[in-house]
């Protein structure tokens, strides 16, 4: 009779996401064009209301917000990214996507 292999568990360490950076509602006109309520209507008719909570996953209005800030700073993923705690990568996924 051939012997099972014994299964090994591995203690992985928890997956840290980055910090999102909040609004800067002083600024919110000058940087995404329209009032944070006009954002947030956008982004429900145009996206929908996402219930992702998997991971560091984006909300609607946090994609809106997105790529409101690169239209109005087109070019610059990486400013924009820094600006909103997102990497490069994700402002261009976001931009397409919306």
């Amino acid at each position: 009779m051939a012997m099972l292999p014994v299964p090994i568990f591995v203690n992985r360490r928890k997956k840290v996401y980055a910090e999102r950076k909040s609004s800067f509602s002083n600024r919110y006109q000058t940087l995404y064009r329209f009032e944070e309520t006009n954002v947030e209507w956008i982004a429900e008719h145009f996206l929908g209301i996402k219930e992702e909570s998997r991971g560091g996953a984006l909300s609607s209005k946090q994609k809106m917000q997105i790529f409101l800030r690169y239209l109005a700073d087109p070019g610059f993923q990486t400013g924009v990214g820094e600006d909103m705690g997102v990497h490069q990568s994700t402002v261009c996924k976001t931009v397409q996507e919306v």
